[in-house]
């Protein structure tokens, strides 16, 4: 289930309407820390990661560009969905998953 919604959130991505600013620059290279990793495990450091990123999902989420920011977001996901075993929590990172869809 988390794989179709990260395939259905690539999608939506692919069509976000032209009106949006293109922002391809360097600020968007963002990643998994490796010391949140061993603290925190995959779920915990895609949290940390997005927070410092997007902000508090709490807030909602705003996508208000098309480009690098996006295509990294996409990136770490599918970087976590392979990297999780099936006895990881996937809650949180479903969470977020949820919260960029409904943006």
């Amino acid at each position: 289930q988390l794989q179709q919604k990260i395939d259905t959130l690539e999608s939506l991505v692919k069509l976000l309407p032209d009106s949006l600013p293109l922002r391809s620059n360097g600020q968007a290279i963002f990643g998994l820390d490796t010391d949140d990793l061993e603290d925190l495990g995959y779920a915990g450091a895609i949290n940390r990661c997005f927070e410092v990123n997007w902000g508090m999902r709490a807030h909602g989420l705003r996508i208000a560009e098309r480009g690098d920011k996006l295509a990294t977001t996409l990136g770490i996901l599918r970087q976590v969905l392979d990297k999780l075993k099936p006895t990881d929590d996937v809650g949180l990172v479903e969470i977020w998953v949820d919260v960029f869809l409904e943006a």
